[in-house]
């Protein structure tokens, strides 16, 4: 048998050749080489531009503004709200605005709902504030209540009375469904002229009307119109027994709510007032309700506000807590927020220093300052441009990026020890979400005390907006959610900033007239950066020129927190009066402890009515003893006078004189 040969690959010399095997090693090899390269640039790309994660989720916290329950003499009927948040705007009630309206005007006030309203409630009651919401859930036995009441010499305003207020008021609603008011048309009882009263009639509304006749109006007889809607009475006024009735037609409380709050479109959204903004955010400014409010430098929803309440108490004067300590005609605020750096603002900050100049700074999460914790933080809403975030990944190779939610952030600036004290936010460069309520349900859930983000817009090419009342006031306000309740947290409304419409004339004279024509709260916002991103002369110079500013014009020159804190303590402060028509004597009783702030210690000061049938003060006394008249200053207005008792328990009482008396004619 013969042996077969051996099969195999015969080999040319100088030529080798490799096995099928090593010939797989080496693709595999280079396969690796390839991998290893793409892994590596990939993860140089990832390293530079890392994974983003979804932030970290802030639950909702469903608790919303308490009022402490106070002494004294308003007494506000609540207003239910609704079971759901409502569908619309339309449908979204405003009467839990009139919490913000009592506090501005009166300072410290009582709330009882309808359900527990009983006839004690009215005792050492000087005025009762019945908002809409309330006055359509009234019975006749509850309005038989107030009528007695009334008649004892109360003050009663309800607002959108319905068929079962006829008996109180001699008229009703004609019975056709409310229409929209348009514009008020005039404003007779108000107590002001010129053009601060154009300014009034002038502001848009955001109402509904309950259409009353003309008609029937002087068929009853001492009903007075007091301001008129669309050539229909808009406020009115009765004598019953000894007191007296008003009542507003329209939705002042919407009226007022909608411009200082801000509306959304129909489906609730907030519009992007640019193209500029990725989708997902807008800002503040575009919650204007109307786009000339942007060019307001009167607070006009102010305006209102105060000369509706000046009416109602003129026939029956009462005694109220002043807007700020020590009769000061107004106060103002510097804030810095912290962009594109705190450390940027180092030489605005050293300036205030030296000059004892109170201020506040808003610090963001992604500033490198060991010495950054503050309570007061600038919130990016996560995803935003130039928003904090935290990377992650294996020693230091992180892929792995999530943005900082608010809950982080705050974490990040505030410390610990915080913890149940007052925390300021304010949202970079206005950024808000789309989503009408959102911020403020996310602000509430974070337990933070007091926001400063509504304001002028800063971009020209957002909002042709100037500085100014673009909100219709400088004073703070509980902003009300889709159910009609207030939020805990209390927006405070920036009036100057350094943007692009930023002009030192203008600056000059808002700060000016906050003292001599409108008692208001001036908050500026200089930004860290304002040398970067605005670097002109006159930003830097009209920002250390309103220090002077607002000293000549004897401004409170304070902080966000401590102003704050003086607001909350105000509302707090016991207080009572009574007014004797036949004496023409205004009786008050109070305590007016020292109010303690962190650095300072401010007294209270209260206002009361100058005139009473258009006769002055005869005499005014302190448990007993004769105030100089010298002691007492006037409003901007004229229409009050402001008086700064010493701390402790005092009992003011403030004599009117009497009509002028004619001398018999000579036969």
């Amino acid at each position: 048998m013969k042996r077969r040969k051996r099969l195999g690959t015969k080999l040319r010399p100088g030529k080798p050749t490799l096995t099928a095997k090593a010939k797989g090693r080496s693709q595999r090899t280079r396969v690796l080489i390839i991998a290893l390269f793409l892994l590596l640039l990939a993860g140089a790309l990832v390293q530079r531009y890392p994974i983003a994660l979804s932030p970290e989720e802030l639950p909702d916290n469903d608790e919303r503004f308490t009022v402490e329950q106070a002494v004294g003499d308003v007494l506000l009927i609540d207003t239910p709200s609704l079971q759901n948040a409502s569908a619309s705007v339309e449908d979204m009630p405003f009467g839990g605005y009139w919490h913000n309206v009592l506090a501005r005007e009166f300072g410290p006030y009582r709330v009882v709902s309808v359900a527990n309203l009983a006839p004690g409630d009215l005792e050492h009651v000087s005025l009762v504030v019945v908002p809409a919401g309330a006055s359509s859930r009234f019975g006749p036995s509850e309005v038989g209540w107030l009528h007695t009441w009334v008649e004892r010499g109360g003050t009663l305003l309800v607002e959108r009375p319905g068929a079962v207020w006829e008996g109180l008021l001699g008229v009703a609603p004609a019975g056709t469904e409310a229409r929209p008011a348009r514009r008020i048309t005039a404003f007779d009882g108000a107590r002001i002229s010129g053009d601060l009263r154009t300014a009034v009639i002038q502001m848009p509304m955001f109402a509904a009307l309950d259409p009353i006749h003309v008609a029937s109006v002087r068929s009853v007889e001492g009903l007075q119109v007091l301001l008129e809607i669309d050539g229909l009475p808009g406020l009115m006024r009765r004598d019953v027994g000894r007191g007296e009735v008003f009542a507003l037609t329209f939705d002042f409380s919407r009226a007022v709510g909608s411009i200082e709050q801000g509306l959304p479109a129909a489906d609730w959204e907030i519009a992007r007032p640019s193209a500029s903004l990725p989708p997902g955010f807008t800002r503040t400014a575009s919650l204007l309700a109307d786009s000339e409010l942007g060019m307001k430098l009167t607070p006009t929803t102010d305006l209102l506000q105060r000369n509706v309440m000046n009416v109602v108490t003129a026939n029956r004067p009462m005694v109220r807590v002043w807007r700020f300590p020590e009769g000061r005609p107004g106060a103002f605020v510097m804030t810095h927020s912290g962009l594109p750096s705190v450390t940027e603002g180092v030489f605005m900050t050293d300036f205030e220093a030296a000059q004892e100049w109170p201020t506040t700074t808003f610090r963001h999460a992604a500033e490198e300052d060991a010495e950054r914790e503050t309570n007061a933080v600038l919130l990016y809403p996560p995803m935003a441009q130039g928003s904090p975030v935290t990377r992650f990944g294996l020693l230091g190779f992180r892929p792995f990026v999530r943005p900082l939610g608010f809950a982080e952030q705050v974490r990040d600036v505030v410390p610990p020890q915080t913890s149940g004290e007052i925390i300021l936010s304010r949202l970079a460069e206005g950024l808000w979400d789309p989503d009408y309520g959102a911020t403020f349900r996310q602000l509430d859930a974070l337990g933070v005390s007091v926001d400063s983000s509504y304001g002028p817009a800063l971009a020209a090419t957002d909002l042709e907006a100037v500085q100014g009342y673009s909100f219709g006031t400088g004073l703070p306000f509980h902003p009300l959610d889709r159910r009609g309740r207030p939020h805990r947290v209390l927006e405070v409304p920036v009036v100057l900033n350094d943007g692009d419409q930023f002009d030192p004339d203008t600056a000059q004279l808002v700060i000016e007239e906050a003292a001599t024509r409108y008692n208001q709260l001036v908050v500026a916002d200089w930004r860290s950066g304002t040398m970067q991103v605005q670097p002109r002369a006159d930003v830097v110079q009209s920002w250390r020129a309103s220090l002077d500013w607002a000293r000549e014009n004897h401004l409170w020159v304070t902080d966000l927190e401590t102003f704050t804190r003086f607001w909350s303590a105000r509302q707090r402060v016991a207080l009572t009066s009574t007014f004797e028509q036949s004496g023409r004597r205004l009786t008050a009783d109070l305590e007016t402890p020292p109010i303690e702030l962190d650095n300072e210690t401010r007294f209270v000061s209260v206002a009361f009515e100058s005139t009473y049938e258009g006769r002055p003060i005869e005499r005014m006394t302190r448990n007993g003893e004769d105030v100089p008249f010298s002691e007492l200053s006037e409003t901007a207005d004229g229409v009050q006078l402001i008086y700064t008792p010493p701390p402790g328990t005092n009992r003011l009482e403030i004599i009117y004189q009497g009509p002028i008396q004619l001398e018999a004619p000579i036969e």
